[in-house]
């Protein structure tokens, strides 16, 4: 059902040149999507519907460096993690070109206290994964897959720490031949060339992907047409991944799209709001 949704505002934004669609659909909501139905029913009375569904956790990041897969309630969290991962990974590439001693080795303890901060993060989180490992090997309904995954989990916090420490333990190694009294040039640019060798784009990947949440529901928001007279029918306007979800953020949520349509001028069909707890992996309602 939802790749209908997502079909159909692809097409709607190609049927409709004027029209300019956000490149982020997840959160975002699609003032344009306003203008449509603005466009096609000037006069009419539209329904917010909400319909939810299921989706295959998975955290990804493309060739090109894009999320997907993450909770991303708009509150800036994810994007505060997502700068927060982009900083350091073009502090590292850029950590092996440091013109001066000084710069090098101020650079270099801030690293020291981000990489400690990070053991401290990868050692509660294998505590935990290792209970929940013995939970599901202790269970007799554990099915083999979610006992293998458990155990993947493990593992990769266990590899995790181990590179964390080889890092650390490099960087560490690289300061201390920085000393004013004993640092040569020459020593100086073979401290760069060892920066240069590190393999920390695959460490932090890995890391951040540890900090992220992956969505396990899509909420979808859409305006429909009170009479369904004419097309579109329901028209995705705002997509909300994520994992937990409480009523207030849907009245948040909803009183965002209408103040929206308001200002558009667009009608809204209802006297009721939805105040009800998403339950359920899957509905629809209308709601004012």
């Amino acid at each position: 059902m939802l790749i209908f949704y997502i079909s159909r505002l692809r097409y709607i934004c190609i049927r409709n040149v004027a029209c300019r669609y956000s490149s982020c659909l997840l959160c975002i909501f699609q003032e344009a999507a306003l203008e449509v139905l603005k466009s096609a029913n000037p006069d009419g009375r539209f329904w917010l519907k909400l319909d939810g569904t299921d989706v295959k956790a998975c955290l990804m990041e493309s060739v090109k460096g894009v999320w997907n897969g993450d909770v991303d309630l708009g509150d800036g969290k994810l994007q505060q993690l997502r700068s927060e991962y982009e900083n350091r990974l073009q502090v590292f590439k850029v950590l092996s070109k440091s013109g001066s001693r000084n710069a090098l080795e101020d650079t270099l303890r801030g690293r020291l206290d981000e990489l400690n901060a990070d053991k401290g993060f990868l050692l509660n989180g294998l505590s935990i994964a290792i209970e929940d490992y013995r939970k599901k090997f202790n269970s007799t309904n554990t099915s083999e897959e979610a006992l293998k995954n458990a155990n993947w989990e493990v593992v990769e916090y266990q590899t995790l720490i181990q590179q964390a420490q080889s890092i650390l333990a490099t960087l560490e190694t690289v300061l201390a031949t920085l000393n004013p009294t004993t640092c040569t040039n020459r020593i100086f640019q073979r401290a760069r060339v060892t920066l240069k060798d590190l393999k920390i784009e695959l460490y932090l990947k890995n890391l951040f992907k540890k900090k992220r949440t992956s969505a396990s529901h899509v909420l979808v928001f859409m305006l429909s047409d009170e009479k369904r007279a004419r097309k579109p029918y329901a028209l995705p306007v705002r997509y909300i991944p994520y994992r937990t979800l409480r009523d207030q953020y849907i009245r948040d949520f909803s009183r965002d799209i209408k103040l929206k349509m308001k200002e558009k001028g667009l009608k809204l069909v209802g006297r009721y709001a939805c105040h009800t707890l998403i339950k359920q992996h899957s509905y629809s309602k209308g709601i004012p």
